[in-house]
């Protein structure tokens, strides 16, 4: 279900991750993400952004 996640390389207060996943509604949506085991245990904050994919570059999916 996740296509992608991720972490800002910075280390101070403003650093965020990301994770893209994908979930039939907004309910199931909110309830993977509340059930990660990080945000379950508080050690990360989670918001919801509901999202939709307008472009992707194939070629440039390429990570390190």
């Amino acid at each position: 279900m996740v296509i992608l996640a991720g972490r800002t390389q910075n280390t101070d207060y403003s650093s965020f991750g990301i994770v893209l996943f994908n979930a039939e509604t907004i309910e199931a949506a909110r309830e993977i993400m509340l059930n990660d085991p990080a945000v379950k245990n508080k050690v990360f904050r989670a918001e919801l952004f509901p999202y939709k994919m307008a472009l992707f570059g194939p070629d440039n999916a390429k990570h390190d």
